[in-house]
């Protein structure tokens, strides 16, 4: 993704001179999404623009829904301008847009999370480290609100992930509160990590039997979709002869 900060990018201009704006030439030379603005933003219509859209994009939100919100912001602030009319997108949406979208916001937690945690263990007071695990927790949080509610394969793989990623939070939660004495705290934080775990092994184990040939199987419906291929007796007969 590209996002133009200059005025009149996404300005076609006119429509009988081949070629489009800025964020066109860049969508056509192959970059899939080019945010752009086609009229120039006021001053607090960019403020508003920068502190939307970032944050949701930074974070893994859909940018369609990041788009949308942006437009919602800038049309609940305006007063005698349309900012909210001014940003656009060139966008190309490929099949499995969806799971790429899924597996790079949970990958964002998971780092947002880590990064929490590093901040704890380098934290100088107590104040200073419940904010950092709060930071920590909160995001695990987000990331659990938008987990799937299927019963398949795919989707109790999604929630073991998030599960087993809180078990490893509270873990090292509980050995920071540890490391600072606060062993009632440490022995609480364990005994949650304890449970996360728990839970996340349980959402694996009842997905039902498992084996190569259905993990296999299931990637390939769920991720590949590879058409299979016969092959007949005799010539499987032959070739391994």
């Amino acid at each position: 993704m590209v996002t133009l900060a200059t005025c009149d990018s996404g300005n076609p201009k006119s429509v009988l001179i081949p070629g489009g704006s800025i964020a066109y030439d860049l969508h056509a030379a192959g970059i899939p999404w080019v945010l752009a603005s086609q009229l120039p933003l006021t001053w607090m219509g960019s403020i508003r623009m920068t502190e939307t859209l970032y944050t949701r994009i930074l974070r893994g939100d859909d940018p369609r829904q990041a788009l949308c919100e942006v437009r919602r912001q800038l049309y609940m602030n305006a007063e005698s301008d349309h900012d909210w009319a001014s940003v656009v997108a060139y966008a190309a949406i490929p099949p499995d847009f969806e799971d790429q979208v899924t597996a790079f916001f949970e990958r964002q937690m998971r780092q947002a999370a880590a990064v929490a945690l590093n901040h704890a263990d380098n934290s100088t007071d107590d104040a200073e480290l419940e904010s950092a695990l709060k930071d920590s927790t909160g995001k695990l949080e987000l990331w659990r609100s938008r987990l799937p509610k299927g019963a398949g394969f795919k989707e109790r793989v999604r929630r073991a992930e998030c599960y087993g990623m809180y078990g490893s939070t509270w873990k090292r939660i509980g050995l920071l509160h540890y490391k600072k004495k606060q062993v009632q705290k440490g022995r609480e934080d364990l005994e949650k990590s304890l449970a996360w775990y728990q839970k996340a092994i349980l959402n694996v184990a009842r997905v039902g039997k498992f084996s190569s040939d259905r993990t296999i199987l299931e990637y390939n419906q769920d991720i590949w979709h590879a058409s299979p291929l016969k092959i007949e007796k005799e010539a499987a007969a032959r070739s391994t002869g």
